[in-house]
């Protein structure tokens, strides 16, 4: 399984720092709206069970994704403000919204809600100054909470972080991931960004909490998981399952970070 999650990640990396870096607005956005309608689509089955039923939903959020008029400062406060209230949610889960979590309406709103914050945080941020280069710093600060995660957790973890949805992860990991992406933040800082003193401090230490609070992408379709009885949402990446589990912590990260570049970009 790690081989194959390995094969798969050394295909895609490449074409994917080339359709960060190059693509043309245009092309990044419909990218975009693909990659929101095949999440929608996998999505769906967290609430929808006929095929045209989900096929509507999937197209329906690709086309939000690209088209609703959010401004870069309203898609960043709101996906700040959505990923806070996924952060409350887990954090009180199952107590009191156990009946609530089951209502098909609200599973897709939820998921609408998320994957249009990602693609419009990211279009927005490619528009701004050196934003591909932070869309591709965000993918791989997700990378590293990930694979420090996964390899320290497997070693040392004791401590459940959330033993109601997700068994499988640790304290001990979630810090073990913390600290590669801290690396990997400071090296961004100054070898990607160009940025010293007390800019370099404060970005690293931005990209630390974005880094941390990605977690709760995971958690939070690992919560609807749970609730559905899906152990992986789709087929589609060898090793990873579907786009779900492999960019669910990246959907919370992409509007965080845009919010990030904007308050560097103020100050």
């Amino acid at each position: 399984m790690l081989l194959t999650r390995l094969l798969t990640a050394l295909a895609l990396i490449p074409l994917v720092v080339a359709a960060v870096l190059w693509l043309p607005p245009a092309g990044l956005a419909i990218l975009l709206a693909v990659v929101a309608a095949g999440s929608a689509w996998e999505w769906s089955q967290f609430a929808l069970h006929p095929r045209r039923g989900r096929l509507s939903y999937a197209l329906g959020v690709g086309v939000l994704a690209i088209l609703l008029p959010l401004q870069p400062w309203a898609t960043a406060a709101l996906g700040c403000a959505f990923w806070l209230a996924m952060l409350l949610w887990l954090a009180l889960f199952p107590r009191g919204i156990r009946q609530g979590i089951t209502q098909p309406v609200l599973r897709l709103v939820i998921g609408a809600t998320l994957l249009v914050l990602f693609a419009a945080g990211a279009l927005a941020m490619a528009l701004e100054p050196a934003g591909r280069e932070l869309i591709l710093i965000t993918l791989v600060l997700v990378w590293a909470m990930d694979v420090g995660g996964y390899f320290v957790g497997k070693r040392y973890g004791r401590r459940r972080l959330a033993p109601l949805v997700s068994p499988n992860k640790s304290w001990e990991g979630f810090w073990g991931g913390a600290l590669l992406a801290a690396v990997v933040a400071l090296v961004a800082a100054y070898a990607v960004l160009g940025l010293h003193g007390s800019a370099a401090i404060t970005f690293v230490a931005l990209a630390m909490v974005v880094a941390m609070l990605s977690v709760v992408g995971d958690l939070t379709e690992s919560m609807f998981k749970r609730q559905t009885g899906i152990k992986d949402s789709g087929t589609l990446l060898p090793g990873h399952g579907g786009l779900l589990d492999r960019l669910d912590s990246t959907y919370a990260a992409m509007p965080l970070m845009l919010a990030v570049s904007l308050l560097l970009e103020a100050v």
